[in-house]
């Protein structure tokens, strides 16, 4: 009867842990040099702007990822974005700039899901406004692919689906 309920126990306790498990346990290491691949994908990478929800064109389109239980660092031409891994909401600004989006990281189905709020200005109202985003980083071999969703100030829906290559 002991032995049984340990069993009930134990597994009750994997169960707990693998539901609350944080997004770095989950997913792949996604460490590396990603060269980007305009022929497979749809749409031009960007970086965050302050306070702007369309971004800007990286200086060089290839994204350096360090990843570690902690948090997951991106660096994409002269812009560096840091995403905490454990789910708590911060700002991505690797220097902490005020103006750029707020994300949280979890894992879906073995992808590293990002979702993002940004305050924005919007001039129609004299007012700013939190305008949401979504990215998916998903692995397979040498090729990450990231799903962007952006939702702008009119309230349309910019999709993009980024393909890189492992470098060297």
């Amino acid at each position: 009867m002991i032995k049984a309920r340990r069993y009930v126990v134990t597994a009750a306790l994997l169960l707990a842990v693998g539901v609350a498990a944080p997004a770095w346990a989950q997913t792949p290491d996604l460490s590396g040099t990603w060269k980007f691949d305009a022929s497979k994908s749809m749409g031009d990478p960007v970086v965050p702007r302050i306070y702007n929800p369309t971004g800007v064109k990286p200086t060089d389109p290839t994204l350096m990822i360090k990843q570690s239980p902690t948090e997951l660092l991106v660096t994409m031409g002269d812009a560096n974005l840091k995403y905490m891994m454990d789910g708590t909401e911060a700002n991505i600004s690797a220097e902490g700039r005020a103006g750029f989006p707020k994300g949280t990281v979890a894992s879906e189905n073995g992808d590293l899901v990002i979702t993002l709020s940004q305050e924005v200005f919007n001039a129609a109202k004299g007012d700013y406004e939190m305008v949401p985003g979504r990215e998916v980083y998903s692995l397979k071999g040498n090729t990450l692919t990231v799903e962007k969703s952006q939702t702008m100030l009119d309230g349309k829906v910019e999709k993009k689906k980024l393909v890189y290559m492992k470098g060297s």
